[in-house]
């Protein structure tokens, strides 16, 4: 058993002096102020005072420590993972990119595999981001590989197998893209708008049919207008629908950033990084889906200038929310840890300080720098 004493934690707000106990991949107690006998532990930390947080969860991801989920290999989905463990982030969606069908069904085999193990972040399931997407927006996804969304054609893709499948970004204004939500939904998959045109009242059809969140949210999408809301309005107004955005403020204004949450509310904002193989190492050159990219001055391009992605994780983003933007710490922390959850369907066992859920636990200083991990227990930082 190990006790965490002197901390404060979040639970969606801040509770003062508290001690955690861990017991395996468990929090098994918490105990108040002061009061707890520390003589039965094998090991204890002492919080200093700081703050303990659940970890971070990031539900849209392509890469980071110089490896691709593309590339299809367990040593890349390892890397991925013990990288972002390293970096607070203790549960992640692989997410994949817009490829032929046969590299796309080699990344989601691989992913499958990775799952049964337990080394770095957690994978809570895979992201399909397209194929079933607009070509007009479709950023810096590769246009060779764009299919027509249809259950027939999703099907075929994935080869009728939707095992550990957990969420799929599509434009739902394309082909049968609403009838392909509503399957699916059914299929208790996250169905997400994006690299879309979609207009109001489709978009709005579409959380009827089962669509439950907008993927990064001004990007890959048309842009917001007085008489056209498209898919950033009504995404904006309806309270039905999640919104995921990047807050590297670079694919954001912070202005901006900072009306999504005053319009849309801490409740249904979630923080992602959409972070390429480039995260955590710097400049440099790189691929996203088989495409050259460039990270000059800490922003990624493809060769056309459309940007691809981020260089940050999400303990990155966390920092930029607060001490760029200006919101709340209680608010942003909702945003990186309990609505990501939620999504990802894991809100009984993570995403909150409680007895019985897994121990994937931050320790923040009062800069929110991430100085100690655990996932599942295991600690991989120390203060």
């Amino acid at each position: 058993m190990i006790l965490i004493k002197n901390v404060r934690y979040f639970d969606g707000e801040i509770v003062g002096q508290s001690s955690i106990a861990v017991s395996g991949s468990k929090i098994a107690k918490i105990f108040s102020g002061t009061d707890c006998d520390s003589s039965d532990y094998e090991e204890i930390i002492d919080g200093q005072g700081r703050l303990l947080v659940p970890g971070y969860i990031d539900i849209h991801l392509h890469g980071c420590g110089g490896c691709d989920v593309m590339d299809g290999t367990p040593e890349s989905i390892k890397k991925i993972a013990a990288v972002l463990a390293e970096n607070g982030t203790t549960s992640f969606l692989p997410t994949t990119v817009t490829m032929s069908a046969p590299v796309t069904q080699k990344a989601i085999e691989n992913i499958r595999a990775c799952m049964k193990e337990n080394s770095g972040a957690n994978i809570l399931g895979i992201h399909l981001e397209g194929p079933f997407i607009n070509k007009e927006r479709k950023g810096a996804q590769n246009e060779k590989y764009i299919l027509e969304p249809s259950i027939e054609n999703f099907d075929a893709f994935v080869k009728g197998d939707y095992r550990g499948i957990k969420r799929v970004t599509l434009a739902p204004e394309v082909g049968k893209g609403v009838e392909l939500i509503k399957y699916l939904a059914q299929k208790g998959i996250c169905v997400s708008a994006g690299h879309t045109c979609c207009p109001a009242d489709i978009f709005n059809k579409s959380i009827d049919k089962g669509l439950k969140l907008c993927t990064h949210l001004f990007n890959g999408m048309n842009p917001l207008h007085h008489r056209d809301p498209g898919v950033v309005g009504s995404a904006l107004l309806n309270d039905n629908v999640y919104v995921e955005f990047i807050s590297d403020l670079v694919h954001i204004d912070k202005d901006i950033l900072k009306l999504i949450v005053k319009v849309k509310g801490p409740d249904k904002c979630i923080l992602i990084s959409d972070s390429l193989s480039a995260a955590c190492l710097g400049d440099g050159n790189f691929t996203l889906g088989g495409q050259k990219v460039i990270v000059k001055n800490g922003v990624a391009r493809i060769e056309n200038g459309s940007l691809a992605g981020s260089i940050i994780t999400i303990k990155d983003a966390v920092k930029n929310m607060v001490q760029k933007v200006g919101v709340d710490l209680c608010s942003v922390l909702k945003m990186a840890i309990v609505n990501p959850a939620r999504i990802a369907g894991v809100s009984s066992f993570k995403g909150y300080i409680k007895e019985g859920y897994d121990a994937d636990l931050n320790l923040l200083n009062d800069n929110l720098d991430v100085v100690m991990t655990m996932v599942q227990g295991k600690k991989i930082k120390t203060c």
